[in-house]
């Protein structure tokens, strides 16, 4: 019996799983739905997980008891104290005799991004994060807990940053922009304060905001002043988040990856990623800026394959899960 590991990046709209044989090729990956403890509970989301993890075992032919480790990286792992008690619920639940370790997803990404090696991510997704790996291992992040954590960017801190701005526009307020009608088409309302109603009323997820952004990215790049703003301070958000990571590890190596990651930057336009680039270098000059080529799941099998003393297939592994990075 050929052992395998399993790495899985789990969401909150969806969960990537993947299992590797020990040398680092991909048998399988698959895709379910959410499965963040955050918003799911412990116990739910471990049951969601047993079934995707099922589904990628059988579509790589590997019986339960070929699994060796098991690495999950979840979003909603914030706290101390999230990670032990959400691989506690997994252990309950998963039916493998297998090691389980459990992180942030942001790890997942860095893991990816870098292969391991020293550098930084910034992950901007619905929320967003930023983490540095150091030249001795320690990893260094923030709570991103949002707003009560210092944090403002993400699909979602846009898509309100939208709303905000054209209900202001609307009312008189604010300064005339596009983003009205931005608003006006994406959720097919009369006025903006409609929608505003409707989100209050619980009738319109506010998670659905993060629509806007490839509306907002459009509308800065035709040069809408009030949009252009708003993208103004994600580009300022997202320096200022790796200047005080890399003041942090001084010891950085040359030409490190600085890799960015989420939807919000991987599917932003080249106009941006240029302009973002200009800024992230005036403080991380040796930085390498670069999208994130793989899948985040990539970087837990990673971590799989290191728990099971396995670290030097990496390049193998990315490879196998590279994926191609729209909106370029």
């Amino acid at each position: 019996m050929t052992a395998v590991v399993v790495g899985v990046d789990a969401g909150n709209s969806k969960t990537d799983v993947a299992v590797a044989a020990m040398d680092g090729s991909v048998l399988a990956l698959r895709q379910g739905p959410g499965s963040s403890p955050d918003k799911l509970g412990d116990d739910a989301a471990a049951g969601v997980l047993d079934g995707v993890i099922a589904t990628a075992l059988t579509k790589a032919g590997a019986p339960a008891e070929a699994v060796a480790s098991i690495a999950v990286f979840a979003a909603g792992l914030d706290l101390p104290e999230d990670a032990p008690r959400y691989r506690a619920a997994l252990e309950r639940a998963l039916p493998y005799r297998a090691s389980i370790s459990t992180d942030n997803d942001t790890v997942a990404a860095l893991l990816a991004g870098t292969g391991g090696d020293p550098g930084v991510v910034v992950v901007c997704g619905a929320g967003i994060n930023a983490m540095l790996l150091a030249h001795d291992g320690r990893r260094h992040g923030y709570l991103s807990l949002g707003q009560v954590s210092g944090d403002w960017g993400g699909g979602l801190a846009l898509g309100r940053e939208v709303l905000w701005s054209a209900v202001r526009a609307e009312d008189g307020r604010g300064r005339a922009t596009g983003l009205v009608g931005l608003v006006l088409d994406a959720f097919a309302v009369d006025s903006v304060a409609e929608l505003s109603m409707r989100i209050r009323r619980g009738e319109v997820a506010e998670a659905a905001l993060v629509d806007l952004v490839p509306g907002l990215y459009r509308l800065a790049g035709e040069g809408d002043f009030v949009a252009s703003r708003v993208v103004e301070r994600l580009v300022d958000e997202v320096t200022g988040m790796v200047a005080a990571l890399v003041r942090r590890a001084p010891d950085l190596p040359d030409q490190f990856p600085l890799v960015l990651a989420g939807g919000a930057l991987t599917h932003a336009p080249a106009w941006f990623i240029e302009a973002l680039t200009a800024q992230l270098r005036s403080v991380a000059p040796s930085a390498q800026v670069r999208p994130l080529r793989h899948k985040p799941v990539a970087g837990a099998l990673l971590a799989a394959l290191a728990e099971d003393g396995r670290d030097g297939y990496g390049a193998r592994v990315l490879a196998d899960t590279a994926v191609r990075t729209s909106g370029r």
